[in-house]
This record gives structure tokens, sequence and C-alpha cells, in this order.
């Protein structure tokens, strides 16, 4: 699709998942993940005052079959 000649692309999609989800994925107590998350081991996105992770990400850095 195109705006007044400029190509516009679909933004891209990716599932994000909170730091409980993410702290049963791998295990861990949520402390650890926000901890991580916090620390910039685990990337991360802050909306508003909660913590958000992109699925795929987690699941490529720590080997989690999606």
């Amino acid at each position: 699709t195109s705006w007044r000649g400029f190509l516009m692309e679909p933004p891209i999609r990716r599932e994000l998942i909170t730091p409980a989800q993410a702290a049963c994925m791998l295990g861990v107590p949520y402390s650890t993940v926000t901890r991580l998350c916090r620390d910039g081991v685990i990337p991360a996105v802050k909306v508003g005052r909660h913590w958000r992770i992109v699925r795929d990400r987690l699941c490529r850095m720590y080997g989690i079959p999606r």
C-alpha cells in the first residue's frame, strides 16, 4: 500500500509476554525475570510500569521450542 508516494510496510507483529509467563517458561521465579529485564539480560520493554518480553527472542536466547 502506498500513501502519498511512500511505500508503507505493515507493522511487524510480535507476541509480547509478561514476566510471569516468562518465569513459567524458564522455570525461575518472577523476581529473577524482572531483575534480568531491568539489568538488560533479557531484552524487554516497559509499557507503563509493566515489563513486556518478546516471546520469540526469549525462546531463541534460551533454546525453548516455540
